[in-house]
């Protein structure tokens, strides 16, 4: 009690006064994937499951509906990983087929982060397919993408 005990979104677990290798040590969970293990953001059914999820790559979880104990973390495809961040918030995909659409962060400073919109496929393992990679307007420092649209037009 009195301690941090989990790192959240954009806190990270690092003690007090931990100085410029705290905040290395933060900044490199950051870009490792690796901020937060929270599911606390939105709930979507999707290919069978209940999905809790938040805005990191690596923290959605399936859930049992009729207990709402985690049944472990989604199963990502391998070589699917995409962004280090993301929204909780996807669509369903408007071509069909019961997959998602979702937009992640890719944030590597200074020169290369970009938004990376890519689906998700309907059964597991989910594989991510990337559709389209957009570079940040100020690439060393990437704007919070909270949530998006989807239409199915062209």
């Amino acid at each position: 009690a009195g301690s941090l005990g989990y790192a959240e979104f954009q806190t990270p677990l690092s003690e007090p006064g931990g100085g410029v290798a705290g905040a290395l040590r933060s900044l490199a969970a950051l870009a490792a994937g690796d901020p937060t293990d929270n599911c606390c953001v939105n709930l979507v059914r999707h290919g069978g499951d209940l999905v809790a999820m938040t805005e990191t790559q690596r923290s959605w979880r399936a859930i049992d509906p009729a207990t709402l104990k985690s049944r472990g973390r989604v199963p990502w495809a391998a070589g699917s990983r995409l962004g280090v961040l993301g929204t909780a918030h996807p669509h369903p995909d408007p071509a069909g087929g019961g997959g998602l659409i979702n937009v992640a962060t890719d944030i590597s400073p200074p020169f290369f982060s970009s938004y990376q919109v890519y689906t998700v496929s309907a059964q597991p393992p989910w594989h991510r397919q990337l559709l389209a990679s957009i570079p940040c307007d100020d690439r060393a420092a990437p704007r919070w993408l909270h949530s998006f649209g989807v239409t199915d037009r062209s």
